[in-house]
């Protein structure tokens, strides 16, 4: 699936057309093609682990903020990951997510 279909935020970008393989936020997990959410925790903010998400084979990062990663693998910055990967999940699997409300 293309990345553009996943996040809106990168949908108008240079990167929406890459294919995403695989979602993940656990940098230990992360496979070719995967696109890492780096999900801010209240002991490590998950921006710290997209270096090893990259090196085991994610080819995006999704964060709330814009960071060192590793040359040549785009940030696409969302104000809030948590609902960008809930979205992501949805339309990855094919499954629809209603939108209650927003923040």
């Amino acid at each position: 699936m293309k990345l553009g279909a996943l996040v809106p935020e990168a949908a108008s970008g240079p990167h929406a057309g890459l294919e995403i393989a695989a979602l993940c936020s656990d940098s230990r997990k992360a496979e070719a093609g995967a696109l890492f959410f780096a999900v801010p925790g209240t002991n490590a903010d998950g921006l710290g682990f997209a270096p090893d998400a990259i090196a085991r084979g994610a080819i995006a990062v999704v964060a709330q903020r814009a960071g060192d990663t590793a040359p040549g693998a785009p940030v696409i910055v969302t104000p809030d990951v948590r609902l960008a990967l809930a979205r992501a999940a949805a339309t990855f699997s094919g499954d629809s997510m209603p939108i209650i409300s927003q923040p």
